[in-house]
Parts: structure tokens; sequence; C-alpha cells
């Protein structure tokens, strides 16, 4: 429970700031509002388990549509949207269960080599922010910062794996495990944008583990990324 104070706060501090803004844009271009936001992300775990080594780079996305619900012609403004958002962590390990029926990772064999091994969960989201803009040029391009919090429900996870076969063989198997035992069903987070135009970078920091509790590793997720303003 405790870790829902963040979002009442950023909800509260929302309300105050749109009752003490009155200053106007001047016309907006059609399309400025960030109606459509396309998030390509590195995610990454903190920490990452004992035993198991992650890629530097995991590429995700994330595709929200928003809606402006206040001040859509003002410097402070607030949008929601909806979307799903695509991880994929790229391990040199297995999930499994251990003896207690909870979930570990098994590292590979390093005798066993392979092309690809994945981990991959989607989510339905549902982001709330604030924005901050500048007075846009006559083509619609401003500065702008967002503060936000997102509430997402999982559609599905698997593991992808292309490689030798685990009995030692040299034949090439490739295989899709769904429903890992015990992924978190939902998550939240916290996040922030900034930029110019249509670019911004971007930031997630998930306040729920990928893992229920004391059901598997504790692992916090985090992505860090580029954000492309469609419309």
């Amino acid at each position: 429970m405790n870790k829902i104070f963040p979002f009442l706060f950023f909800v509260l501090s929302a309300m105050s700031i749109f009752a003490q803004d009155d200053e106007v844009l001047p016309e907006v271009p059609k399309g400025s509002n960030d109606q459509f936001v396309v998030n390509l992300v590195n995610y990454m775990w903190n920490p990452v388990p004992a035993g198991v080594s992650m890629k530097p780079i995991n590429l995700g996305a994330e595709v929200y549509s928003y809606s402006p619900l206040i001040g859509k012609k003002k410097k402070i403004s607030l949008a929601m949207g909806v979307g799903v958002g695509t991880a994929n962590y790229y391990i040199d390990a297995m999930p499994a269960l251990d003896s207690n029926k909870n979930t570990i990772f098994l590292k590979i064999p390093d005798s066993i080599s392979y092309k690809t091994n994945k981990m991959t969960t989607v989510y339905w989201d549902i982001p709330l922010e604030v924005r901050f803009r500048s007075t846009p040029n006559p083509k619609g391009n401003s500065f702008k910062f967002a503060l936000g919090f997102k509430f997402g429900v999982m559609l599905s996870n698997h593991m992808k794996y292309k490689g030798k076969d685990f009995d030692g063989s040299d034949n090439e198997i490739k295989f899709k495990e769904y429903n890992i035992d015990y992924v978190m069903k939902y998550r939240y987070g916290a996040f922030a944008r900034i930029g110019y135009g249509k670019f911004t970078v971007m930031g997630t920091y998930y306040l729920t583990p990928l893992f229920e509790k004391n059901k598997g590793p504790e692992i916090m997720p985090l992505s860090v990324g580029l954000s492309f303003l469609i419309i």
C-alpha cells in the first residue's frame, strides 16, 4: 500500500497545478498534443539474480494513444492514455520451479550454444501524465516535459529459445514456453519524458516486482529510451 502514496501525491499535486495555471497558449497547430506516442526502450532488472547474466541491450516497445483531459490549450495539461507495452529480457538462464514450487532461474550450461534466449512480457497499460510545454513555434514544436504514473495488466508472458538441444546433441531446436509461473499479473510505476518537438527521452521505474512476492526472484524492472510523438 505504501507504494500507492506517490501516485496519490502525484494526482493531488497535479490538481493544485491546474488550479493555479491560467496561461493559454496561442493557436496550437493541429497534431501538437502528443496524442500517439511510441516508446523504444531498453529494459533492465534491478537486481539481476545471482548466477544470471543479462545482455546490456534488451529492446522493447510501448505504444500509447492519449487524450487530453485538462488544459488542452495551456502550457500545463493533464492527459490519459491507453496502450500496450512489450518488454524483452535477454538472459542466459531458463525459469524453473524449485522444491518449494517457487520460480527460479537455471543457467544454461556453457557447453550449449544458442542464438536466442529471451523472456518477454506484454502488458495493457493506462498512463496518466502531467505535461509542461513552452509556447510552440509556427510548426508546433516546443520544449516538453511530462511526469506520469501508469498501471498495467498482463496480457501474456513467455520464454523464447533457439539453439542446441539441452540433451547435449547437435540438434537445433526452437520453442516458446508461455505462462511462466508467478509473473506479476499487474504492474505500476512512475515515468518521465523530456525533449523537443516530436522526440523526447524517457525513463520508467516500476514499483511492482517482476514476480509475485516470495514466489520468485526479487526483481524490479526499469527502462530508459526514446519517445516518438507521432501526432
